[in-house]
């Protein structure tokens, strides 16, 4: 069997109709998901349903992306509130 590469390009715009999930099953590889009405995005391994270690290294890869990709969501949203707080006027000082 020959080893399959990474292929594709997408970019997601996630509103609040967003579903983000991950299917787990007993015997077979998860499947995370990214779903809307106009939207469906499934990511698993290569492999079907055999979990590789290549697929558990980039599901770390994944979870740190996210938790990066969370902690800057709340750190712009933190700096935003803090902003609205303050009225526009300290917005306007502060550009």
């Amino acid at each position: 069997m020959t080893s399959r590469s990474s292929w594709g390009s997408v970019s997601v715009h996630l509103g609040a109709d967003a579903m983000i999930r991950c299917c787990t099953y007993t015997d077979a590889a998860p499947i995370l998901t990214l779903s809307s009405d106009g939207l469906s995005v499934a990511v698993t391994g290569a492999g079907g349903d055999a979990v590789s270690a290549v697929d558990v290294d980039n599901a770390r890869l994944l979870l740190r992306a996210a938790q990066t990709f969370l902690a800057e969501c709340e750190r712009l949203h933190a700096l935003a509130s803090t902003a609205d707080a303050a009225g526009p006027s300290a917005a306007a000082a502060a550009a």
